[in-house]
């Protein structure tokens, strides 16, 4: 009597914890897809130098997620979904006195101006880096049997929860710091600094 009652018990229990480890391990997975991605997409924006000096490569990595989710799923073993972070959990914070500006859904621009009279000549300095971000998710689909029996019984009772109406997933972001390039309208080293390119233009009789 005793082992028909603990048995089901037992093994549901161990059930339980098989998809519970599962599910603790796409989560990793998907954070190491993240955090591979990010890091792919910060040193590729400067990779060759055309780009450390146009800045077009901060451009197509902070605009395009395609190469992001080839490296994602490369680093998670399996596909999974690349989709644009939520860069409110870093500009809805205190950055003073950096400015965020974006560059693109992938990657956001921190600037600092100041302003200074040096020797009576009005100076503007400028320093800034780049941030990218990547969010990586992954459905649980071993859960979904076990997800869709659940919302048939929630949807029969007097209290449904809506939470099982949409498929379970993890999911994983990753913000990763790089380089500003020399030119760029909004990070550049020229474009933030303009007493640099005024010597390098009075020096070169041109434009640098």
């Amino acid at each position: 009597m005793e082992l028909a009652i603990a048995l089901p018990i037992g093994l549901l229990l161990l059930l339980g914890i098989g998809y519970l480890g599962r599910a603790m391990l796409a989560q990793q997975n998907v954070l190491v897809a993240a955090r591979y991605a990010a890091r792919e997409a910060a040193l590729a924006a400067l990779l060759s130098s055309a780009d450390k000096f146009t800045g077009k490569g901060v451009e197509l990595q902070s605009a395009t997620a395609g190469a992001r989710s080839k490296a994602a799923s490369a680093a998670a073993g399996h596909p999974v979904e690349t989709v644009t972070p939520d860069w409110q959990r870093i500009v809805g914070v205190s950055t003073a006195p950096l400015k965020a500006l974006p560059v693109g859904p992938y990657g956001m621009a921190f600037v600092a101006k100041h302003d200074e009279t040096v020797e009576g000549q009005p100076m503007h300095f400028g320093i800034g880096f780049m941030l990218y971000g990547t969010k990586v998710k992954q459905r649980l689909t071993m859960l979904e049997p076990i997800r869709r029996q659940a919302a048939a019984v929630a949807r029969g009772s007097s209290y449904p929860e809506p939470g099982l109406a949409a498929p379970l997933e993890v999911s994983g972001t990753v913000f990763m710091p790089g380089e500003a390039p020399v030119r760029h309208p909004l990070v550049g080293m020229l474009d933030t600094n303009h007493w640099i390119k005024d010597i390098l233009e009075s020096d070169k009789g041109g434009s640098p």
